[in-house]
């Protein structure tokens, strides 16, 4: 059965999802041909892991991401999988001073964006959020 398949739009997002998981990438779709050096990167980029660049129209990309706001470039990327907590575990264990950051009943996907962001840069080995009553990883985060 084929892993679901999520958006994530707008050039930085794209491209540190490309740098990130080049594997978890299905296909990239460019609104038009692009001169900037970012889009000429993400697309170097993604040839460089042979990951399929189509150009569609503008308002082909509107229509996917659900707003105008995507910068002309939109990715399609396998579902997100949760690690589970044995495994943030185990990787904390191995690292010292050990970063996990819980959080219960966070609703906007900005701020769990943040502080997703946050623990990364402070070398966190995982954060733990509840299956219920919390916003989920999604292309907003």
């Amino acid at each position: 059965m084929e892993a679901m398949t999520e958006i994530i739009y707008g050039i930085k997002p794209v491209l540190s999802a490309l740098k990130a998981d080049p594997s978890g990438i299905k296909e990239i779709l460019i609104s038009r041909k692009q001169t900037d050096p970012l889009t000429s990167q993400l697309i170097s980029e993604a040839r460089k892991y042979r990951i399929k660049c189509v150009t569609v129209p503008r308002k082909a990309l509107t229509k996917r991401a659900g707003t105008d706001k995507h910068q002309r470039v939109l990715a399609m990327v396998k579902e997100y999988r949760y690690a589970d907590l044995e495994t943030i575990l185990e990787a904390a264990n191995s690292t010292f001073p050990p970063l996990m950051v819980a959080l219960d009943e966070i609703q906007d996907p900005r701020n769990l964006g943040a502080i997703i962001r946050c623990v990364n840069a402070f070398g966190g080995q995982g954060v733990i959020l509840p299956k219920d009553r919390s916003v989920s990883v999604s292309p907003t985060v």
